[in-house]
């Protein structure tokens, strides 16, 4: 049963008795998504042309360079295709209660989640990412993992709302901070 819903900005915030659903969609980028689809396109062709090579090809073809070559190609592949859906379709779902935080990273075909008890959840802040530290992880610099808030569960950081810029993230830290428990 709805309460209510408000939408700042990009964000929705849909208010139900038993709780908050925050949806955060990705930010659609016109020139990603065309990067990676001609990219795609090309890497499929590479794909194709060394997968028959090594099929039919002479049994000298199938030495470990291009087995290996084949490997990471598709690996990349993957990764162009996982970057692809989340930018445009992806979005990020955090649902909490009196109880718990639950946070899912959607992406076409599949999702990530995480449950968080809200009485181990201490430190929710903003996290300033700094972009030129050159100990960052690179996998929060490409955007895969990481978020604009932070907070520490047991022995783990933990981040979410990804898409979010610090303003928002700083309202929205305001928000959760003012109806429930949190630390």
């Amino acid at each position: 049963m709805l309460k209510g819903t408000v939408e700042t900005g990009r964000v929705v915030i849909n208010e139900y008795p038993e709780g908050l659903e925050i949806i955060i969609p990705s930010q659609k980028s016109t020139f990603a998504s065309g990067f990676l689809t001609i990219w795609l396109l090309a890497w499929s062709y590479g794909e194709i042309f060394i997968f028959n090579k090594i099929i039919n090809g002479p049994e000298a073809s199938t030495d470990a360079f291009i087995v290996f070559w084949l490997c990471a190609w598709t690996l990349g592949g993957m990764l162009a295709i996982f970057l692809l859906m989340w930018n445009t379709k992806g979005r990020e779902i955090i649902r909490i209660d009196d109880k718990e935080l639950w946070r899912s990273r959607e992406y076409v075909w599949f999702s990530r989640s995480g449950r968080y008890q809200l009485n181990d959840i201490q430190n929710l802040r903003l996290n300033e990412i700094d972009l030129s530290r050159p100990d960052i992880d690179q996998s929060e610099f490409w955007g895969i993992t990481g978020g604009s808030i932070t907070f520490d569960y047991g022995h783990c950081t933990e981040k979410l709302a990804r898409e979010l810029d610090q303003e928002d993230a700083s309202e929205l830290i305001d928000l959760l901070k003012a109806r429930y428990p949190i630390a």
